[in-house]
């Protein structure tokens, strides 16, 4: 016998059997079902009816399937005086972690500066500055620095636009030829003091306050042409005011160059490049005979041989090699360097080398160098001798061609100085990488 034709009562609730089935089936089997069940499941058939007939489910069949769907679960209703407490809630503690990374900033900033300032006076003191003379200094640096004090007193560019900033001051103020020299000259004492002075051997230049006396320069009315009319002169004083050169030679091979004219220069740095520039001359003097001449920052740096060449600083030891039979480089290899010299690589470039070195090579002979670049094994370059130059603590400036090198050695040296080249032209890349 089946189940539904027992008397057993129908073992599932009849709500959900309702619901699973439909009105239809539901009386169907209701009416199979055990007489025990049967007012239970007439009685959950009707209340299903007046629930399907109701408002909420009104539409007959479809109002009773979606009745099926329907859930009794209500979110709790929020009133827009209450979104709106909220909102300004979720504000304030912004505003409030917004301040906070503020007052922490700024008491890390003040830290830093309380740091830095310490630096400077300690630096001052040190380098021997009288009481005035540090005054000046602090005067200057709040004035046209007050964010980095001690970048102004250890980098020559951030000392250059302090300088730039109180000459600039002191002329707005009508301070006379004289009283500007005095003041530049004061300036000067204190950046040789800082040794700031000096601009090390194959680096460029970015002002005419970074020239130096005995520098050779060919100038010219800024009318005429780039090829007409250049005398030679040399310059004799610099300050942080003018710079001083000498007079030509022959005073008529400089027509048209009077005070206040305005004259264009050019002149070659040893081991560096060509540097074009047009400045003022503000006053000849007699004694000792001379033109002043206005500082400008405005250099135009010509490289104008046939390799770039970039600034490249290591120690090093280059083997001294006789001159090959016949000059011809391929039989280097085969030889072996006679003698060692220490020394310190200046500036590299696809074609040659310059090299501080401890003592003076003969003039005829060889080099075997060794090169380390950042990322890559060590190498060597064979390199012929083309110039020599003293320095100072009987140290030796020397040039070198390279010679005889392989195709993967020369591509390894073309494309680190492409590589620091484009490092220098922009220097946000590199911090981008860093």
């Amino acid at each position: 016998m089946s189940r539904y034709q027992s008397h057993e009562p129908v073992s599932w609730g009849s709500d959900l059997l309702l619901h699973e089935t439909g009105p239809t089936t539901y009386n169907h089997l209701s009416k199979r079902a055990a007489p025990g069940g049967l007012a239970l499941h007439e009685e959950s058939a009707a209340r299903f009816q007046a629930r399907a007939g109701s408002p909420r489910t009104a539409g007959g069949k479809r109002g009773a399937e979606e009745l099926l769907y329907t859930s009794d679960f209500e979110f709790p209703r929020v009133s827009h005086t209450t979104l709106l407490w909220v909102a300004a809630g979720f504000v304030a503690l912004f505003m409030v972690a917004v301040l906070l990374e503020m007052l922490r900033k700024r008491a890390e900033r003040s830290r830093r500066l309380r740091a830095e300032w310490g630096h400077v006076d300690r630096i001052l003191q040190e380098r021997g500055f009288t009481n005035e003379e540090q005054a000046l200094v602090r005067r200057m640096i709040e004035r046209h620095c007050p964010n980095a004090p001690l970048n102004a007193v250890t980098n020559r560019r951030q000392f250059d636009h302090c300088v730039d900033g109180e000459m600039s001051r002191h002329r707005q103020e009508g301070a006379s030829h004289g009283d500007l020299e005095k003041f530049g000259t004061d300036l000067r004492d204190i950046r040789k003091q800082l040794a700031l002075d000096f601009v090390p051997q194959g680096q460029q230049i970015h002002s005419t306050r970074e020239l130096v006396g005995g520098q050779a320069m060919w100038v010219a009315p800024a009318s005429h042409g780039k090829h007409d009319g250049w005398s030679r002169i040399g310059v004799t004083e610099v300050n942080e005011a003018y710079f001083h050169t000498s007079l030509p030679k022959d005073q008529a091979g400089a027509p048209g160059i009077t005070p206040g004219s305005r004259i264009q220069c050019r002149l070659w740095r040893d081991d560096d490049a060509r540097y074009l520039f047009e400045t003022v001359m503000i006053a000849q003097r007699d004694d000792p005979p001379a033109w002043v001449m206005e500082h400008t920052p405005n250099l135009t740096r010509i490289q104008s041989r046939q390799h770039y060449r970039v600034q490249y600083n290591q120690n090093t030891w280059a083997g001294i090699l006789d001159p090959p039979p016949g000059g011809d480089p391929k039989h280097l290899p085969k030889q072996r360097p006679v003698t060692r010299l220490r020394g310190r690589i200046a500036n590299i470039s696809a074609g040659g080398v310059a090299l501080a070195a401890d003592m003076t090579p003969p003039a005829n002979a060889y080099l075997r160098i060794d090169l380390e670049f950042p990322g890559h094994p060590p190498m060597r370059a064979d390199a012929r001798i083309v110039h020599t130059a003293s320095l100072s603590g009987g140290r030796c400036l020397v040039r070198a061609a390279f010679v005889g090198l392989s195709e993967e050695t020369q591509d390894r040296i073309a494309r680190f100085v492409t590589q620091r080249q484009q490092i220098l032209l922009h220097p946000e890349d590199e911090r981008k990488h860093a």
